[in-house]
């Protein structure tokens, strides 16, 4: 029983305290710098949303907004079955370049990106949530570190 005890402690903290304590070590020891540079691959943003009504139109006008060229651009929002209006605010954003993906009964975030990734067209893929709001540069911040070959999420 004490085996167990330890074991579910061990569990609890691991992911809060020990593993960042190793990734630290690691990064200290042997450290791998990231050959980051500027450059402007094309980009897809996924937002995935359901009901969102509330807060859509500034995430998306947030990613319009990026520092980042409008033509390298793509942002896709994937609607899983959205009740509330979510669709139709998305839907005045299309002739800015923003595209609706409807999905009918509603299935879940991970079902609803892996539809969408399937429309995406960007070199790089930027997932946000229908809630977020990025720094005006983080996408462009973003891809700099994947002008570094070894680099494949960031």
């Amino acid at each position: 029983m004490r085996t167990v005890f330890w074991f579910s402690v061990i569990a609890a903290v691991y992911p809060y305290a020990i593993y960042p304590i190793v990734v630290w070590l690691i990064g200290r020891f042997r450290p791998l710098p990231i050959r980051a540079q500027a450059w402007e691959p094309t980009v897809t943003v996924l937002i995935p949303a359901y009901n969102e009504a509330e807060c859509i139109a500034a995430t998306v006008r947030n990613k319009l907004g990026q520092d980042y060229p409008a033509s390298r651009r793509q942002v896709l929002v994937v609607s899983d079955g959205s009740t509330d209006g979510t669709d139709e605010i998305v839907r005045g954003f299309a002739g800015q370049g923003v595209t609706l993906l409807r999905r009918e009964g509603r299935e879940g975030k991970a079902a609803a990106l892996n539809e969408a990734i399937r429309h995406a067209t960007g070199d790089i893929v930027v997932f946000s949530d229908a809630n977020s709001i990025f720094a005006h540069d983080a996408i462009r911040q973003m891809v700099r570190n994947f002008a570094d070959p070894r680099v494949g999420y960031v």
